[in-house]
């Protein structure tokens, strides 16, 4: 059964890829029952998505994904969908992430790029239709929360973004929690 499945998966993005000979390897797994798979021609390579449709619903994925490049953000360019199958072709993003490319010279711009894209996803992406969320961003143990409430979101985020993020500066990002017009933001899980 899982070879078959396998084999699904692949014959699905040669199809999608017009019988191009690809690879296929692990690209990630998250905490769901979707999984990731890089697929590569040797020149150029995709993603595949792997959404068992009794456990996953790919239509709300696919949705907001539409609604962010909608709104000029990036987020993977889908080729195509098999949604009987749960199968999602899209753009392959890369393996570089924020983290390893943050040090001194860079985290102005790369923490100005994110909070610009926030900006516009709050700005720019309709959330209509989508289940209200209710809650802490982040669990107790978790080092950061952010508390905005929907006043707040009105435009205050934006008129403050920068603010905010020299304030951050200011402290040298030293972990202690600080009170903000634009929304509270505790550094520190124990400043709640």
């Amino acid at each position: 059964m899982q070879g078959d499945h396998a084999e699904a998966r692949l014959a699905f993005a040669q199809r999608t890829l017009n019988g191009r000979a690809l690879r296929i390897d692990v690209a990630s797994a998250d905490a769901s029952f979707r999984s990731y798979w890089r697929v590569d021609d040797g020149a150029t390579s995709w993603i595949v998505m792997d959404a068992p449709p009794a456990q996953e619903d790919v239509l709300p994925w696919l949705d907001i994904g539409a609604r962010l490049r909608g709104a000029g953000l990036h987020a993977p360019e889908v080729l195509a969908a098999d949604l009987e199958q749960g199968f999602v072709l899209m753009e392959d993003l890369g393996i570089r992430t924020y983290l390893p490319e943050l040090n001194e010279n860079s985290v102005d711009a790369l923490y100005g790029d994110a909070l610009d894209a926030l900006l516009r996803m709050q700005r720019g992406v309709s959330a209509d239709g989508l289940p209200v969320f209710a809650g802490w961003v982040a669990d107790a143990g978790s080092p950061i929360y952010l508390v905005i409430d929907d006043a707040e979101l009105t435009g205050a985020v934006g008129d403050r973004r920068l603010d905010l993020l020299n304030q951050r500066r200011a402290r040298g990002f030293d972990g202690h929690a600080r009170q903000h017009r634009a929304g509270r933001v505790f550094d520190d899980a124990r400043d709640r």
